[in-house]
């Protein structure tokens, strides 16, 4: 039995051993045949002129090259900034903590190397790369993600500014000449968050000069409260009282931590003559001044103090003409703030001309509520002899409808009256094509606001009775868009009522525009406007002809505009006063000189009549030691963007426009929102050739009064095409491997023994396979350290010497021709 056991034992052994054999023997056979494909196919890319090697690095999973790469970056579908980074061997990439907070990331909790995190290994990270695109896919768990604030934004900083709007004109009328200028300015300084404005204007008028020293008032933001503090000088405003500027203190809800929505004002109206000054004053202060061309006009965004005000619009043509109207504040109000919280405002009521016990001290309080869809607000102001009570509400009251309604009750205890005012407004789109708007404001005897009251004229009570405006607009795609505005007014002891009707209609068809504007104004001052003009674009340019008729007046003419540039624009027009028999002449030049905005104007008619003008805008600014401009106005939160090159003419897309470096790098970012983040992207199209950006992008929240450095990382990056040649004199052959000095394959040897390097340090070692011939040779370079910056590359040609044995070669490094 035993002996048959070992038997059967040693047979089934025999067995494995046998199957263990033949299994070695196969994997030895699929191996030499996998070799002989391997060598054919070596041969084969030999053949055209293709180093092998190649495929060893191409086959990796990740196809990332080794060493630095320049990746668009995204995290979880958004694209984030575009980074440097590194790749090691295995294809893993390098993060630092720096660049994991720019991209949005917490900071992993157990880092084996802090300076390179690998962030494939975190859990729930996913990492795609593409190389074609050079482009960075990471997608992570929700709870991954950087937690943001409720509000944020970075705090500190110091700097000064001024902002400036300038005007001047010559007029000659009749062998007289006038003159009128005017420059307002805007200096302030930011120190910790703390904000010092000053406001003044000085105006020239035939040789009298008038300087209003306008506000001095300082401010800080109080993130803690979501609140705004500001004493001084300043305009009251989230509040329901019609109130203009005091000398006291107030604490105002910070729109920039809830949904941004500005007090302004918009006015429309059709103007005579070319450079015509269109003047808008609130509470009887010139709050917006501008020129505009002849023909039709729109103004949005008119800075207000509050929407409880009238606007008086002055327009002011050049030939001496005036038009004047109001826009009523219940017009203003049909989509009011609805800025949440609680508004404090104590101080002393600032009219011109008063002072002492005579201007009434008071204080007002306003409350807002967001009720779902509905804004309340509810305010109260106290003086000595006036209280006056005030609640409003707006919101959605139909789909497509809009309405808000307001009421101001007012208790003058000198004059022994108690009166109330009331305002409503609607707004509502029956179709997509059409709209209506109405508002309508009732007062009943006796009521003023408190700077009426509170003032020493007879006629104080002479006050309004009733205002209204209703708007529609109709826009058809055959018949063109129509609108129509109505507004009136009329007041207490005058049976005068002061109209204003405006009536628009124009007609798009193929690339050409018909329009045709009339208005009306009555009461007063009476003057009638029409305006007819034909557009038709011409490549780049803008062709029309007009007729515009003013009273009893009319002219008939043609005009060309277009761009000069890329920043710059010209206007050029030709008329005739059908009724005087008169031919006019008008033209104008505007540029933004990327560190200012100029514009020049002159017109002349057939009488020698004329008017010359010059006029600008910007500001400028101080932040550390460096004075710096802009070509828009400084606001209240600003930066400097400095380029770690001295490169000029760099452009940088800001939040509140482009801004250009100057001969130092430096730009200013004039005008950053407040407690949102800000985007600023650097135009690599502005670079010189030989320049690149680290990260052209940079998203940045900064709090109200901040002063920000915004730093640009340039790449200097120094393009070479070598030309090399074997000791023999020929070319080094097409297809080898160029590795540097670390082994780090780089590229390819292209025709005629080429080699293009994009990014090469000033001095470099290079050794190159040659292809075909299983041997290998160097060069050592040098470039010029000062190269053209425009110059596509710098061009180096020498010899590769062999490397026998992989010993050292001999002979001298070439250097750049």
């Amino acid at each position: 039995m035993m002996p048959a056991l070992q038997c059967r034992q040693l047979k089934r052994l025999g067995q494995l051993m046998l199957l263990v054999a033949s299994l070695l023997l196969s994997a030895k056979v699929a191996a030499d045949e996998n070799e002989k494909k391997q060598s054919r196919a070596a041969q084969i890319l030999r053949a055209r002129g293709i180093d092998p090697d190649i495929l060893s690095s191409l086959n990796q999973a990740n196809a990332l090259p080794a060493g630095e790469n320049l990746l668009d970056i995204s995290v979880n579908g958004e694209l984030k900034s575009s980074q440097r980074v590194m790749t090691g061997r295995q294809g893993q990439i390098c993060f630092t903590p720096d660049l994991i907070d720019q991209l949005g990331l917490k900071q992993p909790a157990q880092l084996a190397d802090p300076g390179c995190i690998d962030l494939s290994q975190q859990p729930g990270f996913n990492l795609k790369a593409d190389p074609q695109k050079l482009a960075l896919s990471i997608v992570v768990p929700q709870q991954a993600l950087a937690d943001e604030p409720q509000y944020s934004g970075e705090m500190g900083g110091h700097g000064a500014l001024l902002n400036y709007n300038y005007y001047s004109g010559v007029s000659r009328v009749r062998g007289r000449q006038s003159r009128y200028s005017y420059l307002m300015l805007e200096d302030g300084i930011n120190m910790a968050n703390w904000m010092l404005r000053g406001r003044q204007q000085l105006n020239e008028d035939r040789g009298k000069v008038n300087i209003n020293r306008g506000t001095l008032y300082a401010e800080r933001p109080v993130p803690g409260w979501r609140k705004r503090i500001q004493f001084g000088q300043i305009g009251v405003s989230n509040t329901l009282f019609s109130l203009g500027e005091i000398d006291g203190i107030q604490v105002i809800p910070d729109r920039g931590l809830e949904k941004d929505s500005s007090e302004s004002g918009s006015i429309e109206g059709i103007a005579g003559t070319s450079q015509a000054r269109v003047e808008v004053r609130q509470y009887g202060a010139l709050v917006f001044s501008t020129l505009v061309p002849a023909g039709p006009f729109h103004l949005n965004g008119i800075p207000l103090h509050n929407l409880n005000g009238d606007l008086d619009v002055t327009v002011l043509e050049t030939d001496g003409h005036q038009q004047r109207f109001t826009v009523p504040a219940s017009a203003m109000r049909v989509n009011p703030s609805g800025n949440r919280g609680l508004s404090i405002a104590a101080g002393r009521l600032n009219q011109a001309g008063e002072s002492g016990s005579g201007v009434p001290a008071l204080l007002t309080l306003n409350q807002n509520w967001q009720v779902r869809r509905l804004s309340l607000q509810s305010g109260l102001l106290l003086t000595k002899m006036y209280q006056s009570l005030g609640a409003s509400l707006a919101g959605p009251v139909l789909q497509g409808a809009q309405l808000a309604a307001q009421i101001v009750a007012a208790n003058d205890r000198q004059q022994h009256t108690s009166s109330m005012q009331l305002s409503l407004s609607g707004s509502y789109s029956l179709t997509s094509s059409l709209s209506f708007n109405a508002s309508v404001s009732k007062n009943t005897p006796g009521f003023v606001s408190l700077a009426t009251a509170s003032a020493r004229l007879a006629e104080r009570y002479e006050n309004d009775n009733l205002q209204y405006r209703l708007s529609a607009g109709w826009n058809s795609p055959s018949a063109g868009y129509f609108s129509y505005s109505y507004s009136a007014s009329s007041r207490f002891g005058d049976n005068g009522i002061s109209r204003y009707d405006m009536l628009s209609w124009s007609l798009p068809f193929r690339k050409a525009m018909l329009s045709v504007n009339v208005s009306r104004n009555r009461g007063n001052s009476s003057n009638r406007q029409l305006s007819v003009n034909f557009s038709l674009p011409l490549g780049g340019q803008n062709f029309s002809s007009y007729y515009r008729r003013s009273g009893s007046g009319g002219q008939l003419g043609a005009q060309i505009d277009g761009a000069l540039g890329k920043n710059g624009t010209y206007y050029l027009s030709s008329g005739r006063d059908m009724q005087a028999r008169m031919q006019s002449v008008q033209g104008s030049v505007s540029a933004n000189l990327h560190y200012t905005r100029m514009a020049l104007a002159a017109s002349m008619n057939s009488e020698q009549a004329g008017n010359v003008s010059l006029s600008g805008s910007g500001g400028m600014a101080l932040v550390g030691s460096h004075l710096l401009f802009s070509p828009q106005p400084v606001g209240q939160t600003f930066g400097m963007i400095e380029l770690s090159e001295r490169l000029a003419g760099v452009a940088v897309r800001t939040p509140g426009g482009t801004s250009w470096t100057d001969w130092r790098g430096l730009a200013l970012a004039a005008d950053i929102p407040a407690w949102h983040p800000a985007m600023f992207d650097l135009d690599t199209e502005s670079l010189p050739k030989n320049s690149d950006v680290g990260n052209g992008h940079h998203r940045l929240a900064m709090a109200r009064g901040s002063v920000k450095r915004i730093r640009y990382n340039i790449l200097t990056s120094r393009r070479v095409l070598l030309t090399l040649r074997l000791p023999d004199g020929r070319p080094v052959p097409r297809g080898g491997l160029v590795r540097d000095d670390r082994q780090n394959i780089i590229t390819t040897v292209l025709d005629d023994g080429t080699i293009y390097l994009e990014n090469s340090p000033v001095k470099g070692t290079l050794e190159i396979a040659i292809n075909g011939e299983n041997r290998r040779c160097r060069v050592d370079y040098q470039l010029n350290d000062e190269g053209e910056n425009d110059a596509p590359y710098q061009q180096v040609s020498g010899v590769c010497l062999l490397l026998p044995g992989g010993g050292e070669p001999t002979g001298a490094a070439v250097r750049a021709g």
